[in-house]
């Protein structure tokens, strides 16, 4: 008899969030994430307050949501 093995999915099954810089910004603290205009970064979380956290090249941080544009699922390298 043999039984079959089940492997949960990960707690979030859903393709991650990628947001493009509109323009530069420079990081004000240590907590904050500094990007180019042009740069791709995947959004980790999104505050009300407008302040998202994100990931860049290794480096995670805050950085205001006005400063970038979400893309649709699917672009992140374009």
């Amino acid at each position: 008899m043999t039984q079959d093995l089940i492997f949960p999915l990960p707690a979030s099954a859903e393709q991650p969030t990628f947001v493009r810089a509109l323009y530069d910004y420079s990081a004000t603290d240590a907590a904050c994430l500094a990007f180019r205009k042009g740069d791709v970064i995947e959004l980790l979380e999104r505050m009300e307050s407008g302040w998202w956290d994100g990931l860049l090249n290794g480096e995670r941080g805050w950085f205001p949501s006005n400063y970038v544009e979400v893309l649709p699922n699917g672009e992140e390298g374009q």
